[in-house]
């Protein structure tokens, strides 16, 4: 009887060990497997997390300092889940690094690390989007706030049709606030669109933006957004028909530019929808 439990002793030894000796090699696979020049663990050597800001579907936005310098920065945490989400965050890089060629008014990039399967985009810090704004408010955003928040967006747009690019990523998220400054800034340009007229254009530019052949529905995609997201912060929602949209706005506001203006923007035909230079020219802004 002696025996046999010293046997079982010795098996369960012998198994406790092979177990240490397994998990030792799982560790060290995973040290060395590591990419140490640009991993997460560089990152945060340079920079301290101190809050998140943000969280969405393949990516998540903290505030953190700089330990160095004690500038206050955000960082773009991004899940490289498939080639087409890389593609368009290498092409935001791209857009943000060569940026200064527009104004001060579009997001500024900092530095970028990468850990095999996470893009870590190191930018300028603010203090939230539109859409975290509008959450905070009760029943939306008054007729003057909108018309500030629009005015600055359509210098940042105006200056991106100098250059035939059309921004084709129009929402709340995508335009962050800095309240300091009493400053709002446009973000993400990975869905940008060199318009073309010429279909041997293909050679991407300065922007590694790609040259595509512009039509109506192209070119004015973003003016229907914008009649949308003016409805989402008046109204702080967005799931009705145009033509109920445009009747709320009348009932609600009894503002005729405003109510002319939005008309012509939630046109679902492009041909019928106002053109950019009556947009930017419309009575609303006056």
């Amino acid at each position: 009887a002696i025996w046999k439990s010293n046997q079982i002793k010795m098996k369960i030894y012998c198994l406790v060990y092979q177990i240490h000796i397994i998990l030792i090699i799982i560790a060290i696979i995973v040290y060395l497997s590591k990419d140490k020049s640009l991993s997460e663990l560089e990152v945060y050597k340079k920079y301290e997390k101190q809050e998140k800001i943000k969280l969405g579907d393949d990516r998540i936005v903290y505030k953190a300092k700089n330990k160095e310098t004690n500038e206050t920065v955000a960082i773009k945490e991004i899940k490289l889940k498939t080639t087409d989400i890389r593609n368009k965050v290498e092409k935001d890089i791209k857009f943000m690094n060569a940026s200064n060629h527009l104004s001060n008014e579009t997001f500024q990039l900092i530095e970028v690390f990468e850990q095999r399967s996470t893009k870590f985009l190191v930018t300028e810090y603010y203090d939230e989007d539109l859409s975290i704004t509008l959450s905070k408010t009760e029943k939306g955003f008054d007729i003057g706030l909108v018309k500030r928040l629009v005015n600055t967006t359509n210098r940042i747009l105006q200056g991106l049709r100098g250059f035939n690019v059309v921004y084709n990523n129009i929402k709340l998220e995508n335009i962050i606030v800095q309240m300091a400054g009493d400053m709002i800034k446009l973000t993400d340009f990975s869905e940008a669109k060199l318009l073309t007229n010429d279909k041997n254009d293909t050679k991407e530019n300065e922007w590694g933006i790609t040259p595509v052949l512009g039509d109506i529905n192209e070119e004015k995609g973003d003016l229907y957004n914008i009649g949308k997201e003016i409805y989402r912060m008046l109204f702080k929602k967005t799931d009705k028909k145009n033509e109920e949209m445009i009747k709320d706005i009348k009932e609600k506001f009894n503002n005729t530019e405003l109510s002319d203006w939005m008309g012509k923007l939630l046109v679902e035909d492009a041909k019928e929808r106002i053109s950019w230079d009556d947009y930017f020219n419309h009575t609303f802004f006056a």
